[in-house]
């Protein structure tokens, strides 16, 4: 059975992820229509935005980075004087 902490990691850095991309897609398309900008902005603003929300939730401590979320859960602890032999 798997374990859902990996999961649950995993989300919160999707979440926040999604969100920044579709908030930036949102801007590229107001830009689009009001100021006929270029097709790029498509591209740039909704990875740009899906970057700094990701950064954002990594430096307040909302989600985990991308080191601790790809990181196997262990079964047992890191102190090896509780492990019995």
């Amino acid at each position: 059975m798997r374990n859902r902490g990996s999961r649950v990691r995993f989300t919160s850095r999707a979440v926040y992820g999604v969100t920044g991309w579709v908030c930036g897609m949102a801007v590229a398309l107001l830009f689009y229509f009001t100021w006929k900008a270029d097709v790029m902005d498509f591209v740039i603003l909704p990875l740009s935005t899906m970057l700094l929300a990701l950064w954002y939730g990594e430096s307040t401590g909302r989600i985990p980075t991308r080191e601790e979320a790809s990181r196997p859960i262990s079964l047992f602890s890191k102190d090896s004087s509780q492990h019995r032999s």
